[in-house]
């Protein structure tokens, strides 16, 4: 949560490029793709102007209990954080995942911004999670 806060919800810059790469281990997994690897939790973060994400994967992925803890405070910093942001109900995935979502707008609109966990601890070799926010488009 603390590189969520940190890194996403600041506005995107060359200043934050710049930052990330004093802080985090630059990693480019495909050509035109940046990605920065955190070495406490091997989270990888993923930034442009309009998204940023979070993302663990085995052998890294959150546990069902520290899953249910992210889910838990991305509710709790999204309402203190973002109270123009109204929880969406069909967040909710199967009985394996574990997912919240906090938006803003009708599903596909230009308005549709908001913070957006899922986990899926359970899936063995394919588990892990993702922490997205989608910003507010530019002059709205």
């Amino acid at each position: 949560m603390w590189l969520f806060a940190q890194y996403c919800i600041p506005p995107y810059s060359q200043d934050l490029d710049a930052t990330l790469n004093q802080r985090l281990n630059r990693w480019t997994p495909l050509p035109g793709v940046v990605s920065w690897v955190d070495d406490r939790s091997a989270s990888v973060l993923r930034t442009d102007a309009q998204r940023c994400s979070i993302a663990t994967n085995v052998p890294f992925a959150l546990s069902r209990d520290e899953a249910a803890e992210l889910r838990d405070l991305v509710d709790v910093f999204a309402r203190q954080q973002f109270p123009e942001l109204a929880y969406d109900p069909k967040s909710t995935m199967g009985d394996t995942e574990l997912a919240t979502a906090w938006v803003y707008g009708a599903v596909a609109t230009p308005e549709r911004w908001g913070i957006y966990a899922f986990a899926y601890p359970d899936w063995g070799d394919s588990a892990g999670s993702i922490m997205s926010f989608s910003r507010r488009k530019s002059g709205r």
